[in-house]
């Protein structure tokens, strides 16, 4: 469904935040923002405060509908392959079957 409004999503949308702490301490910390969209009913965290988090983990989950998802980080902190291109659609590899 698509509206006709002059909205901000990013400011003007509910935001959930988690602060993501790295093991080294020298690292940047990394800002990771869930914004509901237009009909979320909620954004549910499958983490507490104080867990352990990998990459590939679950953080949590939009209930009903779209969302966007804002990561923040220190500038230089973090280094992207050279083949990613600013405005390039990505997603993520499909997992392989359960049978192999």
């Amino acid at each position: 469904m698509a509206i006709n409004e002059d909205l901000d999503e990013f400011t003007e949308n509910v935001r959930s935040t988690i602060l993501l702490h790295p093991k080294d301490p020298d690292a940047s910390k990394v800002a990771f923002v869930a914004v509901d969209a237009l009909l979320v009913g909620s954004i549910k965290f499958t983490v507490k405060e104080g867990n352990r988090i990998s990459k590939g983990d679950e953080l949590g989950y939009f209930a009903y509908g779209g969302s966007t998802i804002i990561c923040l980080w220190l500038k230089g902190e973090i280094k992207f392959d050279d083949d990613l291109k600013a405005g390039m659609r990505i997603g993520a590899k499909p997992s392989a079957p359960a049978s192999e």
